[in-house]
């Protein structure tokens, strides 16, 4: 595969050559932007998808969406601890409260990735996933790869 040129050409080279200039360059693993790196869990967890999918996944029209996601991440672990206060106190209304707090940002959070295709149900073709021909009787164990290896 060939790499793109990244080198700006003035108006005169372009005019010899007759190619257009790179306007805009997007690196292929982007580092975490400046808003995230006072988060380090933030920072952690968008190094951690970024690096998880391929070079080149994220352009820069993303990145906000990314960003988004990264920080609701970080949020879950601190809703995770109000919402084990609240049972620990036996405070209904608490519980209630943050369990519905807890489930928004769940929702959140998958439609981000879903957005971004970084889950599984974006990424993989359910047609191309072969299931196994066999089935397992009840109680009997078949030593068959899981669909979903591929």
């Amino acid at each position: 595969m060939k790499q793109a040129d990244t080198r700006r050409w003035s108006a005169k080279q372009r005019l010899k050559n007759g190619s257009s200039p790179v306007l805009a360059y997007t690196p292929l693993r982007p580092e975490p932007p400046p808003e995230l790196r006072r988060d380090k869990d933030a920072c952690a967890e968008w190094e951690g998808v970024v690096s998880r999918m391929p070079e080149g996944w994220f352009p820069r029209e993303c990145w906000a969406l990314l960003i988004g996601y990264c920080k609701l991440k970080t949020r879950q672990k601190i809703i995770d601890e109000f919402l084990e206060k609240a049972y620990s106190d036996k405070n209904e209304k608490s519980i209630k409260e943050w369990l519905k707090i807890e489930r928004e940002t769940t929702d959140t959070l998958a439609t981000l990735s879903t957005k971004m295709r970084i889950n599984m149900g974006s990424t993989t073709n359910r047609r191309e996933v072969k299931l196994p021909d066999v089935v397992a009787e009840p109680g009997e164990e078949r030593d068959i790869d899981s669909p979903w290896a591929a």
